[in-house]
């Protein structure tokens, strides 16, 4: 896994498969199919088809992830919400956006539930369900959504962070065109 971030940090992305596939034969070797490490590993092969474009993949990994995670931790545990949430955006990019707001949803309940409402990962997951609205022309939903974003991440974050200016003009861009 180390090694393949190092690939990966390198942009050699063909190595950096090469390199999570022979640590998730290892992991599942040396302890089990269902431990951490292979969650771990699931979830960085994902992450990087994500950054690749390569959505079917991501999300075939995330749901390898998420299937450990439902079986190991409960079900309402945050690494279940986080995903689910990245699962969201892969449908988001694939325009499933249906199933977009279903993970969007279940991740922000969990979150709201275990972390609290005004945890920087609620806030997270109001600003992906605003944007996912913004994309759909839905503005009213979307300005919802980023407005509650907003007021957690000016509670909890610098006015120049860039997670409040992203969501800030996330906002003002819905309310322009819903206006």
């Amino acid at each position: 896994n180390n090694m393949a971030g190092v690939y990966k940090a390198q942009g050699e992305y063909d190595k950096v498969l090469e390199f999570y596939n022979k640590a998730l034969v290892i992991v599942q070797k040396v302890h089990s199919k269902d431990h951490p490490y292979v969650v771990m590993t699931y979830n960085n092969m994902a992450l990087l088809y994500d950054e690749q474009g390569e959505y079917k993949k991501a999300l075939e990994f995330y749901n390898k992830s998420l299937k450990i995670k439902l079986n190991t931790l409960e079900k309402d545990h945050p690494s279940v919400a986080t995903t689910y949430n990245n699962m969201a955006g892969g449908y988001k990019a694939q325009g499933e956006y249906e199933k977009a707001l279903v993970s969007y949803s279940k991740a922000r309940y969990i979150y709201l539930d275990k972390l609290g409402k005004d945890h920087p990962h609620v806030a997270t997951t109001y600003n992906n369900m605003g944007l996912l609205h913004l994309a759909q022309n839905n503005y009213d939903s979307a300005i919802d959504y980023l407005q509650r974003s907003l007021t957690i991440r000016k509670r909890k974050l610098p006015a120049n962070h860039p997670y409040t200016q992203g969501t800030k003009q996330a906002l003002e861009r819905a309310k322009r065109r819903g206006g």
